[in-house]
């Protein structure tokens, strides 16, 4: 959560709205994340761009965890909502 609420997703211009994004999430072995869009922003250039974003991040996967993964990706059965404000800079629940 800590690396999602840290993210910021590059805006241009009138982009740079409040803006609301839903999706899951699925994290595999090596922290890489993909995200599955739920429901878009209404703006599908600024949808891509959140998309691309969270699938940028990567995530430290503790040992134990990792070992669960079995070496596979797995979905994570939570429905998580972005919320942006202005340039960008948003917040994940």
């Amino acid at each position: 959560m800590k690396v999602l609420n840290g993210m910021k997703v590059g805006t241009f211009g009138a982009e740079g709205k409040d803006a609301t994004f839903k999706f899951r999430l699925e994290v595999c072995p090596d922290g890489k994340l993909s995200a599955q869009q739920k429901q878009g922003t209404g703006d599908a250039t600024l949808d891509a761009r959140i998309k691309s974003t969270i699938e940028g991040l990567k995530v430290s996967v503790p040992a134990g965890v990792a070992d669960l993964l079995k070496g596979k990706c797995k979905k994570i059965q939570y429905e998580f909502t972005w919320r942006g404000k202005g340039a960008g800079a948003g917040s994940v629940k």
